[in-house]
């Protein structure tokens, strides 16, 4: 099969990235070819319009010069601007003539799902179709053997922590969640209580997570067993899932506590103040807790054991079998039309 070019295209934010790369990496574990990542911006005033509203054509809804032909074998997009490019993107290699791109969507495109050959969504989502692959978890780049790769990498002062070493992800404020000063103090008593167990703490914040909350947590944890990623690349964040021996994450990242059970290790879910309730955010903590890899923080370290699920890898094996497919002369005449 001649090499594929792969495109990600999302808005660029982290969680978005990191499952549109997982997937279209793990098709090029199966697939020979290269990946180009997009980080694009719909025109206004699409970006701030529903993506049903949107336009189809690629040249009206991406702002500045867009993306253009040759179009790539395969498109990943994630997140609402995504879909809508996505959906572009595939629309356009069908008008063109040759053979059109696989448009593979994570998440919910708020669109209507005949735009895309794959839309992957988590059970969460509520989402089905005959297009729809259900995750359990969110898709994302790490694997266990990327996480004992990257432990190697961890700097000296996590190495120098005591064990247990516990691995500390902290988020952000969402429209479900508060991250203000009262709860960076509540996190702040938790994790020093375990620190002063005798547990080594490595905490990792987030793009969203509020500085104040940052400064709280370095003023009010023990100087000693702790270390508290200060932002200097290059960021920690694989090494330290690779060097942990149980993880805590807080309760507001779909992304974060999914990419916690790659590390196959005890993974402790960590409250926040809820601002609202929401049924994904729900039906998601319930499952992730129901099927054993995850548990609510009690106080106390515990441990058992599981096997990190691959749900990126079943996707990538779901894509690389349509790229195979459309390979073929009889699957090119059947897909080029505009369906």
């Amino acid at each position: 099969m001649t090499p594929i070019i792969c495109w990600t295209v999302t808005e660029g934010a982290a969680g978005m990235e990191s499952q549109a790369r997982g997937v279209a990496e793990a098709v090029l574990q199966r697939l020979p070819g290269r990946l180009e990542a997009h980080h694009i911006r719909l025109a206004w005033p699409w970006r701030h319009l529903p993506a049903r509203l949107a336009p189809r054509s690629l040249e009206r809804v991406v702002a500045g010069p867009g993306l253009t032909a040759p179009w790539p074998d395969l498109v990943v997009s994630c997140g609402r601007q995504g879909a809508v490019a996505a959906a572009a993107i595939r629309l356009a290699s069908r008008q063109r003539g040759g053979v059109p791109s696989v448009a593979v969507h994570i998440q919910d495109p708020k669109l209507p799902l005949d735009r895309f050959d794959l839309v992957v969504a988590p059970a969460h989502d509520r989402l089905r179709g005959a297009n729809v692959l259900t995750t359990q978890t969110a898709v994302h780049h790490l694997t266990r053997d990327r996480l004992d790769q990257a432990a190697g990498q961890a700097p000296a002062a996590v190495l120098a922590l005591p064990r247990p070493l516990v691995a500390v992800l902290l988020g952000g404020p969402n429209r479900y969640y508060r991250f203000d000063h009262k709860a960076a103090d509540g996190l702040a008593a938790q994790l020093a209580a375990l620190a002063e167990s005798g547990a080594g703490l490595v905490i990792t914040p987030s793009r969203r997570t509020p500085a104040d909350a940052v400064r709280r947590l370095r003023r009010q944890l023990p100087a000693h067993g702790v270390h508290l990623w200060d932002g200097t690349p290059p960021n920690p964040y694989a090494a330290i899932l690779g060097q942990a021996d149980a993880v805590m994450v807080t309760c507001d990242s779909v992304s974060m506590i999914s990419e916690a059970t790659a590390s196959g290790r005890p993974v402790w879910l960590l409250d926040l103040p809820r601002r609202r309730s929401d049924h994904r955010f729900r039906a998601f903590h319930q499952a992730i807790i129901a099927s054993g890899m995850v548990h609510r923080w009690q106080g106390r370290l515990e441990t058992w054991t599981y096997a990190p699920p691959d749900e990126t890898g079943r996707v990538a094996d779901a894509v690389a079998d349509r790229l195979r497919q459309r390979s073929q002369p009889a699957a090119i005449a059947q897909a080029t039309g505009d369906g």
